[in-house]
C-alpha cells in the first residue's frame, strides 16, 4: 500500500476545502465558527537520556504516564453541502503534572500541548433535527515539558519543546439547535509523531510518544 505523506494529505484537505465551495455550493451552506471542551484521556511514552558527572555516564529514564484532563478548542470552517464540510482548528490542554521516582533519578515537571489541523467531516443526514458526524483531520502539534531531573548531587532543569504531527478522527453526531445553532459530540481518537530533542550542549536528549482518546461537546454557529 503506497504511503501518503502528511504534507500531500494537508495539501489535499486545504484545496478540498478551497475548491469544493464552488463546485458542491448548496442551499444551507456558508461559513460557520465554533467551539468544543473536551475530556482527554493522554498516554505518553517519554525516554530521557542525560550526562552524567563530567560526561562519565549516561542515565536513561523512561516515563509512561497516562492521564486525564480538560481541554478546549476553536475552529471556522465552511459547509460545502448538507453532508459536506471543511474547517479549521485550533486545540489547547493545560499543564498536567508528573513526579516519577526511579532507582538513581527522580523527575519532577509538567507538561502541555497544542494543535493545529485541517479537517473534512462527513455529515450525512439521520432524521429531521440531527447529523451522523465522521471526521479526519491533520496538522501540526507542539508540547512543552519542563523538567527537574536530580540524579545524586546533579540537579538539572530542562525547558524541553518538543514539535511534529497529528493526525486523528472524531465520531459522533450534530444536533440543530436553532436555524443558526448546532450542538456537536462524540468521541475523539488522535496519535501524534513528534521528532528527537536535544538540548543542554547535547548533554540531554528525549523523545515523546503520543496518543489520546476522548469526548467532546462543542457548538457552531452557522452564518
Amino acid at each position: 500500500m503506497k504511503k501518503v505523506s502528511l504534507g500531500k494529505l494537508l495539501i489535499g484537505l486545504g484545496l478540498f476545502g478551497a475548491c469544493a465551495p464552488a463546485v458542491l455550493a448548496a442551499e444551507n451552506s456558508g461559513v460557520f465558527i465554533g467551539g468544543d471542551i473536551a475530556y482527554i484521556r493522554s498516554s505518553v511514552d517519554f525516554q530521557t537520556t542525560f550526562d552524567g558527572i563530567f560526561g562519565l555516564y549516561r542515565h536513561t529514564v523512561t516515563m509512561k504516564e497516562s492521564s486525564g484532563s480538560l481541554g478546549g478548542s476553536i475552529r471556522a470552517g465552511y459547509i460545502i453541502s448538507p453532508n459536506h464540510r471543511a474547517y479549521f482548528q485550533f486545540n489547547n490542554m493545560p499543564k498536567t503534572e508528573h513526579d516519577i521516582d526511579g532507582s538513581s533519578v527522580h523527575i519532577k515537571g509538567e507538561q502541555s500541548f497544542k494543535t493545529f489541523v485541517v479537517g473534512y467531516a462527513f455529515t450525512p443526514s439521520m432524521g429531521e433535527q440531527s447529523r451522523f458526524l465522521l471526521d479526519i483531520h491533520a496538522g501540526r502539534a507542539s508540547a512543552q515539558a519542563s523538567e527537574t531531573i536530580t540524579s545524586g548531587l546533579i540537579v538539572m532543569k530542562e525547558e524541553m519543546k518538543f514539535s511534529g504531527t497529528v493526525v486523528g478522527t472524531k465520531i459522533g453526531a450534530i444536533y440543530d439547535l436553532t436555524e443558526n445553532g448546532e450542538l456537536e459530540y462524540g468521541i475523539k481518537i488522535d496519535g501524534y509523531s513528534y521528532g528527537d530533542l536535544t538540548s543542554n550542549n547535547g548533554r540531554i536528549s528525549a523523545k515523546r510518544k503520543q496518543s489520546d482518546v476522548g469526548l467532546f461537546l462543542g457548538v457552531n454557529y452557522k452564518f
